[in-house]
């Protein structure tokens, strides 16, 4: 189960999850300017610090992704983040770097696919394989 102090009462299920103990390098890789964006004014954000390196405490799948949203988005001038509300209070969303800067950033990217559990596999395999003894 997840759930946020915004929203006390609600919960979301989450039927698997995956505990990895290195997920990602601090993110974002470098400090990054704010930048002076009138329309996140007064937003109260899920990171309030988001400019900051540091860690990540948890990904969320693109299966959940449409339970976290509420009703809103705003929207700045062109290459400005973009800001979404969601359960966890507003999130940001924007390019990775700056348009024509060629300083070299790291970026992490994330994918994930479980496997099935080999012992099963194997067994269903020779199950399969087996021949009838008549």
């Amino acid at each position: 189960m997840i759930g946020t102090d915004r929203s006390p009462n609600l919960r979301i299920a989450l039927l698997r999850a995956l505990v990895l103990t290195g997920l990602t390098p601090l993110t974002p890789g470098n400090r990054i300017s704010r930048g002076s964006w009138a329309h996140l004014r007064g937003l109260r954000l899920a990171d309030p610090q988001f400019d900051v390196p540091s860690a990540v405490d948890a990904v969320l799948g693109a299966d959940v992704y449409g339970m976290l949203l509420d009703n809103g988005v705003r929207h700045g001038r062109p290459g400005d983040p973009t800001a979404h509300s969601t359960i966890f209070s507003w999130v940001l969303m924007s390019a990775v770097g700056q348009p024509g800067n060629t300083s070299l950033s790291r970026i992490a990217a994330h994918h994930a696919t479980v496997q099935p559990d080999l012992h099963l596999e194997l067994q269903r395999f020779w199950e399969l394989e087996s021949v009838p003894s008549d």
